[in-house]
């Protein structure tokens, strides 16, 4: 176990957010739209400008309730003058909705689909231009509800442009020996990555309510190699009867996913799967190492649970071990990635859904155990904050080291002394591997208060990107699907520090 380091506060020094909702982008404001609920990014025309995905897995499309879509806001940018009152700038020419009733979609828009509630860029055809990949785990397949399917959108000079073999459409039946099942939710997480130096990114597809052995909800992770109009399974195929203790009842294997390299497998990329839900809603997490090839995890499997080298917490009913999943490079010193954790229903004595996080350091089998007011991590633990509910890792300060953003959309904010439930904030953890850890809140009093508001769940989401302005560190997207605009509850907005 990492020692507990010592208490500082300091700033990254981020002015009030700049705002982004439909307003901007020529959207409707719709009841429940929930924009925000997903963020990511990438260069899809390769101009060397990044561009902004936004999901909003419950907007209204063709008539139907919940259908979902995704926004695009090309050549984004932060603007650092007064001439740009809004702080931001992009192609507002440009900007495109990607959603179910667009004629290159192989179906019409259905209800709550979910479409655009995972996301995840990659470039899947080794063309240099980013692809972007689109959940919707509540897909209606062959007339089995919530069977899910994904959709993959390739990049080109002009963008995500629809064209032949583009989007490409899949779901499970893809995989000659399996078919589509009620409840299976494929495409309920995405993930991107290299699994080899041979191939181009693979994307890997978390599937929690399938069924094995009896077992609903056992759960499965799939991976796959991309082309337009191509598709095809890739070695790494991971079910919940091949991971220990084998396949359980709603177990949820899959119900998040990444890829990254850590610190002790400098020679291959590792899979780390999610299973929140497992024993009671305990959690564990399952690291595919080197997840190359085989039916299953291939080159060998770690499992870790609530207190896995950190020697801090311990399994407990509901704590959710695994919700979220990031790797980040918080420790340079190593030569590779750690694994970062999250779990949003972590108890602390009476207080039920409180949160932590917990920090994996491979190859010293070491770790750290996080939670709010612990050392100088900001804030106090309260019933329902969520600490963990979402995670993203990225250079915040300019030192070179990955910082970790943890989002709490629990959180209660107080406004010239009027509390604000479920406003949410999310919560900035760096230095991580220093002698002097520094940590922040936002978007809580003092910071944006006159736009955050009781039931907001700011955090709910959270991406960190590159650089997008000028002042030499990563920008931190923060999703508040329920945010209100216009007086029309749960519309969505992001805000960006």
């Amino acid at each position: 176990m990492l020692a507990l380091l010592p208490t500082t506060h300091a700033s990254i020094g981020q002015p009030d957010p700049r705002i982004i909702n439909e307003t901007m982008t020529d959207g409707d404001i719709e009841f429940r739209d929930r924009f925000g609920s997903t963020i990511t990014f990438g260069d899809f025309d390769s101009n060397g400008v990044s561009d902004l995905a936004i999901g909003h897995p419950f907007e209204d499309i063709g008539g139907q309730d919940g259908a979902g879509a995704v926004t695009i806001l090309y050549d984004f940018e932060i603007i650092n003058n007064d001439t740009t009152p809004d702080g931001i700038n992009f192609d507002e020419g440009r900007t495109v909705r990607l959603h179910w009733d667009m004629s290159s979609m192989p179906d019409d828009a259905g209800v709550i689909t979910s479409f655009g509630s995972a996301l995840a860029v990659g470039d899947f055809n080794g063309d240099a231009f980013d692809d972007l990949a689109i959940g919707a785990p509540n897909d209606e397949r062959d007339g089995e509800s919530a069977a899910g399917s994904v959709t993959v959108f390739f990049g080109s000079a002009t963008g995500l442009t629809p064209g032949i073999g583009n989007p490409l459409f899949f779901d499970i039946e893809v995989s000659a020996s399996e078919s589509v099942d009620a409840g299976q939710n494929f495409g309920w997480s995405l993930a991107t990555g290299t699994l080899s130096e041979f191939f181009s990114d693979v994307l890997a597809v978390g599937i929690p309510g399938y069924e094995e052995g009896g077992h609903p909800n056992a759960g499965a992770v799939m991976t796959y190699t991309l082309h337009p109009g191509f598709i095809a399974p890739f070695n790494t195929y991971v079910r919940g009867g091949l991971l220990p203790p084998g396949p359980r009842t709603d177990q949820r294997v899959g119900s998040s996913v990444a890829i990254g390299i850590p610190d002790n497998e400098l020679d291959g990329p590792s899979l780390a799967i999610g299973a929140p839900t497992l024993g009671a809603g305990n959690g564990q997490v399952y690291v595919c190492h080197r997840a190359l090839f085989g039916d299953g995890c291939g080159n060998g499997v770690e499992t870790l649970s609530q207190g896995t080298y950190t020697g801090s917490g311990t399994a407990a009913v509901g704590e959710r071990f695994g919700a979220s999943l990031v790797f980040g490079d918080v420790d340079t010193g190593n030569n590779g990635q750690e694994l970062i954790v999250g779990s949003p229903g972590e108890a602390f004595g009476s207080l039920t859904n409180v949160g932590a996080v917990s920090i994996f350091y491979f190859a010293s089998k070491a770790g750290q155990f996080w939670h709010q007011g612990l050392g100088a991590v900001e804030s106090s633990n309260a019933a329902n904050d969520a600490f963990g509910t979402s995670l993203a890792s990225a250079d915040l300060d300019g030192d070179d080291e990955d910082d970790v953003v943890v989002g709490v959309p629990g959180k209660d904010i107080v406004v010239n002394g009027v509390t604000r439930s479920n406003a949410g904030a999310i919560i900035t953890l760096r230095d991580l591997d220093g002698e002097d850890l520094e940590s922040e809140i936002l978007v809580r009093q003092g910071d944006f208060a006159g736009n955050t508001a009781a039931g907001d769940r700011c955090g709910s989401a959270v991406a960190t990107t590159p650089d997008f302005g000028t002042d030499d560190h990563a920008e931190v997207f923060i999703g508040c699907p329920q945010a209100t605009i216009n007086g029309v509850g749960e519309v969505g907005q992001v805000l960006v520090y």
